[in-house]
C-alpha cells in the first residue's frame, strides 16, 4: 500500500499524469489519505507552509477522486474543529515585572496552533485562509490557555504590553466566531472586569486578569452608597448566578512603576485589594479550586499604579499582601470563615511574585507569610515557585537562601496557621549537576536559633495534592516536612531538581 501512496506523491510533484478513472485511486484507502494529512501537519515548518501543501493535495484529489477528496477534506476539518493557540515555549513569569528587559516586539515570539509553528504576525491571515479554504466550523478554541500559558493573561495595567496581546486575542476570537459554526463556539474566557463576566451558567474553568477587582471597583456607581449593606446586595446581583469549578486569578502583590518622571526611574507600589469585592466574588462564584497567579507587574506610569479612587468612597476596605515604604501598611483582613471559602483549594503560582522571593523581600519575611495566611483562610494551600539557578554563583547558597526564607516566613507566623499545613513546591531549573545530597544539607534545622522538627517522609494525601496541582516539570524530587515543638506540621515541602 505504501507504494501506492508514494506513486501519488511522485505524480503530484511531477507531471500529474494520473487522471480520474485510474485504478490507483480505487486502491488507495481512506486511512492512507488520513495518514497523508497527518504527515503534512506534523512535518510542516510553518502554518503557512502546511496550508499551502494541504491546498495542493486537495486540488490534486478534487479532479481525480471524489471519495478520496472528501476523505481528505473531512480529515482536515476534523483536525481544526478544535484549535489551541499557545506559546511554543513557556513564558517567563518574571518578565511581566521587568518592562525594560522585556522584548516588546511581541511579533517575534513563536506561537503554535494545534502544535504547528506560526507567529503573532501571521496567525490571523493564515487562520482566516484555512477556515475559508476548507470551510472549517470551529466548535471550541483555546487562545493562550490561561491555566497553562501566562501569555494569555498579560498585565492589564501596563498599556505597553496589554494592547498588542489583548488585540491579538480579540481578533482571533472574532475570526473564530465568524466561522459559521451551527452553535456559538466555546472559547476559553478571560475576564477583565465584572461587567464582562457571564451572569449565569456553570463554568468548569474561568480566568480573571490582573486589576479585575480594581477595575470593577473603579467602574461602580457610588452615587447611592449611603446604605453600605444595600449597596453590597445590589453588587451581588451583578455577579448573577454564575458558578465556577476552577477559577484562575491573577492578583498583583507589587506594581513596578517605570516612569521618566521618577528620580530613580523605577518604584515599587503596593497593590491595594478591595477586600469586600474579593470576598463577594468567592461567595457568589463559589469556586472549588482557586488558582491564584500571584504576580509583580510592570506599570507604564505612576497614575496607572496608584488608582484607588474607590478607596475614598468608604465602601471597600483596603488590604495588601506586600509591605511598601511608599504607603502605610493596610491591616490584613481574613476573607471569611464561610464553608464555601474555607473548603476551596488555594493553588498559588508565585513564580512571578516578589512576595515569597528572598532576593526582593528578605527584610519582610516576618510579615509576608503572616498577611498571606491571615487573608486566605483556605484549609488546603499549595504555593509553588520555579527558580532558575544562576551560573557563576554558589548553587548551595542559592538553594539554602530559598529554603531558609520559606521556613522562616512560615514559622514566624505559626499562630496564623489554624492547624493548616502550607504545602510548598520549589522547582529549581538548570539543576542537572546538582546532587540531592547537597540539597539535603541545605534543609534548615533551626529557626531563629530554635531547633525545629524535620522529616523526609510525606503522606500519600500530600503527594496526591502535589501530583494534581504541582508543576508538571520532570526531575528528581525530595519531600521534607517541618513541624514545631507542638508536633504540628507547618510546611510540607517538595523540592524538584530539573535539568
Amino acid at each position: 500500500m505504501l507504494h501506492l501512496q508514494k506513486l501519488l506523491e511522485e505524480d503530484l510533484e511531477g507531471e500529474s499524469k494520473l487522471m480520474n478513472g485510474n485504478a490507483v485511486f480505487e486502491e488507495i484507502t481512506t486511512q492512507q489519505i488520513k495518514n497523508k494529512v497527518s504527515d503534512i501537519l506534523n512535518n510542516g515548518t510553518t502554518l503557512g507552509e502546511v496550508l499551502r501543501k494541504l491546498i495542493i493535495w486537495r486540488d490534486y484529489l478534487k479532479i481525480r477522486s471524489e471519495p478520496l477528496n472528501e476523505a481528505f477534506q473531512s480529515e482536515v476539518i476534523s483536525v481544526f474543529t478544535t484549535i489551541c493557540i499557545r506559546l511554543a515555549r513557556p513564558f517567563n513569569e518574571l518578565l511581566w515585572q521587568e518592562l525594560e528587559n522585556l522584548d516588546t516586539d511581541l511579533n517575534k515570539i513563536q506561537i503554535l496552533i494545534n502544535g504547528i509553528p506560526t507567529n503573532t504576525l501571521t496567525v490571523i491571515p493564515t487562520l482566516k485562509q484555512l477556515l475559508k479554504e476548507f470551510e472549517v466550523k470551529i466548535s471550541s478554541a483555546q487562545v493562550f490557555p490561561f491555566d497553562l500559558d501566562s501569555f494569555g493573561i498579560p498585565p492589564i495595567n501596563c498599556k505597553k504590553i496589554w494592547n498588542p496581546l489583548i488585540w491579538l486575542r480579540l481578533e482571533i476570537e472574532k475570526l473564530i466566531e465568524k466561522s459559521d459554526a451551527h452553535d456559538e463556539p466555546h472559547i476559553n474566557q478571560v475576564i477583565t472586569s465584572l461587567n464582562q463576566a457571564p451572569k449565569e451558567g456553570y463554568f468548569s474553568k474561568l480566568a480573571i486578569a490582573s486589576f479585575f477587582l480594581e477595575k470593577t471597583a473603579d467602574n461602580l456607581d457610588y452615587s447611592k452608597h449611603e446604605n453600605k449593606e444595600k449597596f453590597l446586595d445590589n453588587l451581588k446581583l451583578l455577579f448573577g448566578t454564575t458558578k465556577v469549578q476552577e477559577l484562575t486569578m491573577v492578583l498583583p502583590d507589587i506594581l513596578v512603576v517605570y516612569s521618566e518622571e521618577l528620580v530613580e526611574r523605577v518604584m515599587q507600589v503596593s497593590y491595594f485589594i478591595p477586600y469586600e469585592l474579593f470576598r463577594l466574588m468567592l461567595l457568589c462564584w463559589q469556586p472549588k479550586v482557586l488558582k491564584l497567579r500571584l504576580r509583580s507587574e510592570a506599570c507604564c506610569s505612576f497614575e496607572d499604579a496608584a488608582r484607588i479612587e474607590w478607596d475614598e468612597e468608604d465602601i471597600f476596605s483596603s488590604t495588601t499582601l506586600f509591605n511598601c515604604p511608599l504607603f502605610d501598611r493596610c491591616k490584613p483582613i481574613c476573607l471569611g470563615s464561610e464553608e464555601d471559602i474555607c473548603k476551596c483549594k488555594l493553588i498559588v503560582d508565585a513564580t512571578g511574585s516578589r512576595l515569597f522571593d528572598p532576593i526582593f523581600n528578605e527584610k519582610n519575611y516576618d510579615t509576608a507569610g503572616r498577611d498571606f495566611l491571615v487573608i486566605f483562610p483556605m484549609r488546603t494551600i499549595l504555593i509553588k515557585r520555579t527558580i532558575p539557578l544562576k551560573t557563576g554563583s554558589s548553587v548551595k547558597t542559592q538553594i539554602k537562601q530559598q529554603l531558609d526564607y520559606i521556613v522562616n516566613t512560615v514559622f514566624c507566623n505559626a499562630q496564623e496557621h489554624q492547624e493548616r499545613a502550607v504545602n510548598f513546591e520549589l522547582t529549581f531549573l538548570n539543576a542537572k549537576e546538582v546532587r540531592m545530597s547537597v540539597v539535603r544539607k541545605c534543609v534548615p534545622q533551626t529557626m531563629n536559633g530554635k531547633k525545629i522538627g524535620i522529616s523526609f517522609e510525606a503522606e500519600q494525601e500530600t503527594k496526591n495534592l502535589f501530583m494534581e496541582f504541582g508543576n508538571s516539570t520532570e526531575g528528581r524530587n525530595l519531600f521534607v516536612n517541618f513541624f514545631d515543638d507542638q508536633n504540628q506540621v507547618l510546611v510540607d515541602l517538595k523540592i524538584i531538581l530539573s535539568d
